[in-house]
């Protein structure tokens, strides 16, 4: 928890293409609520934000160049950064670990050990290139392609990191923390992949959603007890014509998806099969991710 705060739901990070800035939610008794802006410790303002994050007691903050993190005094504040001056692409994490792609197709994973982030994982799989542990990255694995997108969610008991590759037209299911390959499907399209999300619905049943940039979804039964992907369930549906983004989220113990495009849609289960409702909204909002209001 970072000193003088609550919890984390009292800051609201904010970030542009070039800068990033941190909102202070606060109130006293029989006042109203007061907003300020503040520093956070290893935080940078001057660049944009791939993902803030609680973990463990660090608050983390993602960028391009590396990782900044500290329990929210100056006291502990540390910084990890890929070898060699590559990039961070993308970022994703399930509150426990954070999972990053980094430029040339390279998933890493970090954990927080000790008040500190430490690089874990190792590489155990045939399908890619092998990289030992004390290579250039540490522990990580290389993948054929570029990363377009990432999503980590628990499949059965395990964590599991899906994965989605430009070109190739490939989604991946990897297995945390080994980073070793569970089940890869290749979509039959011409569209790149734009996002990929991977969510257990009310009934236990879990789905690989991944959509595609001329707004169609695909989506697969995953299969809890291996976590390979179900072919035989794919399912490929038209919402819209823009790229899509998703998010999970669970209304009164049910779990649904949110799917934004230029026609929002909310997926839900009933019985054996996926619902697909309409949202009509009576003023039309400017496009953003999904996930970036809570």
């Amino acid at each position: 928890m970072l000193t003088g705060f609550r919890s984390f739901d009292e800051l609201l990070v904010l970030s542009s293409f070039n800068e990033t800035r941190v909102l202070s939610f606060s109130s006293a008794e029989g006042a109203e609520d007061e907003i300020e802006e503040i520093d956070l410790p290893a935080f940078v303002a001057e660049t944009a934000t791939l993902l803030a994050c609680h973990l463990g007691a660090l608050f983390a903050q993602v960028t391009a160049s590396g990782i900044g993190y500290s329990d929210g005094t100056d006291a502990n504040v540390g910084r990890w950064a890929p070898e060699g001056g590559k990039k961070i692409t993308l970022a994703v994490t399930d509150g426990t670990r954070i999972v990053l792609a980094v430029e040339g197709g390279v998933i890493v994973l970090l954990e927080e050990q000790a008040g500190g982030l430490v690089q874990v994982g190792c590489v155990d799989t045939p399908t890619r290139e092998r990289r030992r542990a004390d290579d250039s990255l540490g522990r990580s694995t290389q993948l054929v392609n570029e990363i377009a997108c990432l999503d980590i969610a628990t499949v059965g008991s395990e964590a599991v990191a899906a994965v989605g590759l430009w070109t190739a037209q490939t989604v991946l299911l990897i297995s945390i923390p080994s980073l070793a390959t569970l089940s890869s499907q290749i979509l039959d399209t011409t569209y790149l992949i734009r996002s990929v999300l991977l969510t257990t619905f009310s009934d236990g049943i879990t789905h690989l959603f991944a959509g595609l940039g001329d707004g169609s979804l695909t989506s697969f039964v995953v299969d809890k007890a291996s976590g390979s992907i179900v072919e035989s369930t794919r399912k490929t549906v038209t919402l819209g014509t823009r790229p899509i983004v998703m998010c999970a989220f669970t209304t009164k113990g049910v779990v649904s998806v949110f799917v934004s495009s230029d026609r929002p849609t909310v997926i839900s289960r009933a019985g054996d099969k996926l619902v697909y409702s309409s949202v009509n909204l009576k003023v039309r909002l400017p496009y953003a991710h999904p996930c970036s209001v809570r």
